[in-house]
């Protein structure tokens, strides 16, 4: 396994500054937001002689680019022209992850807006991943769905169904054990089994609670309100994620991806000290987790 950052950590910086930024820590890659309006992002209109030199300055200092985020939202909405303008955004974010040599793009598994629809919902978004994972595939891509809080991948089972459902080689799963724990969703043990055979992308970060945290379920979550969300991001390592016995796990179950420090600096920049502390003291704990596993 090895480390990448991730630059929703970086909102002072652009790219090619975190690309600098993330050398100096001995990172070993990087997650790229990709969107139009933040600081550390490619934007979806980058020429392809500005992503190919962004390429190779991520090269000269040892990194890889390790995967694209774009936000594709609303693969699924019932508005035809909302769901073509969110699927060219999710296309456009697979050429630019080409360019830049990754193997990864994240995306969403369509908006999950809670109660009556779900299937339908579902069916939407099925219908719509089908064509891009094609395109990925043949760009030597892969699509992540990543387990998040108000999609269709509410829940490790649930993110297992939808790449089921989309039954394309080029989907896979992005696992981000601390949103699902948020969520009350599946504890690591139950998570990372169900999803091992789709996992190409993992995200570290880490949280504690306001209050109790919910009971652990195994099933679809509701869609959580934006100003119910039960916990505060911490520094990885000194929240409540247990990121020893993750990733002594994922080595288990034969992962050998990426670990990207998905710090969020970028929503909670007066809770979260500046990447090069915070992030920085991340990655020396995953370090240190991976030269105990050998």
């Amino acid at each position: 396994m090895k480390i990448a950052g991730h630059t929703m950590g970086t909102p002072e910086y652009t790219v090619p500054e975190a690309i600098d930024l993330f050398a100096r820590l001995g990172l070993e890659g990087i997650e790229a937001i990709c969107h139009d309006e933040y600081r550390s992002a490619i934007r979806t209109d980058t020429p392809s002689a500005a992503l190919h030199t962004l390429r190779r300055r991520a090269e000269s200092q040892g990194l890889a680019f390790a995967g694209i985020a774009p936000y594709p939202t609303d693969l699924n909405s019932h508005d035809p022209q909302v769901a073509t303008f969110h699927r060219g955004l999710l296309l456009r974010a697979i050429d630019i992850a080409h360019a830049l040599g990754a193997r990864c793009v994240r995306t969403y598994a369509g908006r999950e807006t809670g109660g009556p629809g779900r299937a339908e919902r579902f069916r939407r978004l099925v219908e719509a991943a089908r064509g891009p994972a094609e395109v990925a595939l043949k760009a030597g891509v892969r699509l992540g769905f990543e387990n998040h809080f108000n999609t269709l991948g509410d829940s490790a089972k649930s993110t297992v169904e939808v790449v089921r459902a989309v039954d394309h080689p080029a989907a896979g799963i992005v696992y981000d054990q601390a949103n699902l724990t948020m969520l009350g969703a599946e504890e690591y043990r139950q998570a990372i089994p169900l999803q091992a055979e789709y996992l190409v992308h993992v995200h570290v970060k880490d949280l504690s609670f306001k209050d109790a945290p919910p009971a652990a379920t195994s099933g679809a979550v509701e869609a959580l309100p934006d100003e119910a969300k039960p916990t505060i991001s911490r520094v990885v390592g000194e929240g409540t994620m247990p990121w020893r016995d993750i990733i002594t796990e994922l080595k288990r179950t034969g992962y050998e991806g990426w670990l990207s420090i998905e710090y969020e600096r970028r929503w909670y920049p007066d809770l979260l000290p500046p990447a090069e502390i915070g992030m920085n003291a991340g990655a020396d704990l995953v370090r240190r987790i991976l030269r105990g596993l050998g």
